[in-house]
């Protein structure tokens, strides 16, 4: 599995460190520039699982091999939007400590309107759908 995120600056996106319990127990810290590029490429669609939970409008892909969510998705307005766990990039030196942060109590429209503003475009691309 690999994952790319493209950002819009040479300044990396601040991160936050989701206070529920998934993000608490895995560890996740998580990223994203709305004027960027999310792409998880994997070879068959075995090589990735998929959790989801709470309001039922995010799929945390889960890399089947190591068990680390990798990204977050959800469809927001006809469009695939998402987060990066930066815990899984190369680069993680480059990241400042993620900042704590709470959607307790987040109705969906609310979250769903959060992510229009602020997560990134992606695209889930399967090599074996795509005939590689």
């Amino acid at each position: 599995m690999s994952v790319e995120l493209h950002t819009s600056s040479e300044t990396l996106p601040a991160a936050r460190a989701c206070g529920c319990s998934f993000c608490t127990k895995h560890g996740a810290a998580w990223t994203s520039d709305p004027q960027g590029e999310l792409v998880l490429s994997h070879r068959a669609p075995d090589d990735i699982r998929r959790y989801r939970f709470g309001l039922g409008i995010t799929d945390f892909i889960i890399c089947a091999d190591c068990g680390v969510p990798c990204v977050a998705v959800g469809m927001v307005d006809d469009r695939l939007l998402g987060v990066v766990n930066i815990n899984t990039m190369v680069r993680l030196s480059d990241f400042a400590p993620a900042s704590p942060a709470s959607f307790d109590g987040e109705e969906t429209e609310d979250r769903l309107a959060r992510r229009r503003k602020g997560w990134t475009p992606a695209r889930v691309v399967c090599a074996e759908d795509e005939g590689a």
